[in-house]
């Protein structure tokens, strides 16, 4: 089981029942249909997630 977050159409966070982290996936779409989109996830850690949260509350205040 799976908790996400969807940003996007073509990005969510995703964080997995047996995992403590967090990951941002995405998909890029190629510009050309002879082409495969290329799929990226890219694992967040507990320093990382604080930075986002410190930029977000600072950006919106909260």
């Amino acid at each position: 089981m799976k908790e996400e977050l969807k940003i996007t159409e073509t990005c969510k966070l995703v964080r997995y029942e047996y995992s403590k982290e967090v990951s941002l996936e995405y998909v890029e779409h190629s510009p050309d249909s002879w082409y495969s989109d290329n799929e990226t996830s890219i694992d967040l850690d507990k320093a990382m997630a604080e930075k986002i949260v410190t930029m977000l509350r600072k950006v919106y205040s909260i």
